[in-house]
């Protein structure tokens, strides 16, 4: 029996194309913010419009990347461009609710080893498991939040 040649309309081809593309709703990398500052830029360029500047360890998830150029969003959904060497693979999480608590256990009944406010950036220690992850302080506190009140992962 002879075989039907295989042929894809232009919307079929477009819904393959989508699924195998990572697109802006796919996070391709968290970094953050490696010197003191980063400005962020319109485009790819220095040349290109300044949109703000960010301090360091401020987390970005990296949506794609272009030469020296690294296309970030922030927790916010703003979009921006900035220079690649800015950035570090160094982890950061920043809290994202009005109060959290830092738990010495990932468990809602553990002790509370520190309150954490909103816009606190903390490192993340290891790797976020059961909703949980381990983060650390700049003062030296090391527990756990509940993902659900951190952004950065």
């Amino acid at each position: 029996m002879p075989s039907k040649p295989l042929r894809l309309s232009t919307k079929r081809l477009a819904i393959l194309l989508s699924a195998l593309v990572p697109t802006a709703g796919f996070a391709l990398d968290f970094q953050s913010v490696a010197p003191n500052a980063a400005i962020l830029y319109a485009a790819p360029s220095l040349e290109a419009k300044k949109l703000y500047v960010v301090g360091r360890a401020t987390p970005f998830e990296v949506m794609s990347v272009s030469g020296d150029w690294a296309r970030v969003r922030d927790r916010d959904g703003s979009l921006g461009w900035v220079e690649k060497r800015a950035l570090s693979a160094k982890r950061t999480v920043v809290v994202n609710v009005s109060r959290a608590s830092i738990r010495a256990r990932p468990d809602d009944t553990a002790p509370v080893l520190a309150d954490a406010g909103r816009d606190l950036l903390l490192e993340l220690v290891e790797a976020p498991a059961n909703g949980w992850a381990k983060v650390r302080h700049r003062d030296g506190v090391v527990g756990y939040l509940p993902l659900k009140d951190i952004w950065g992962l």
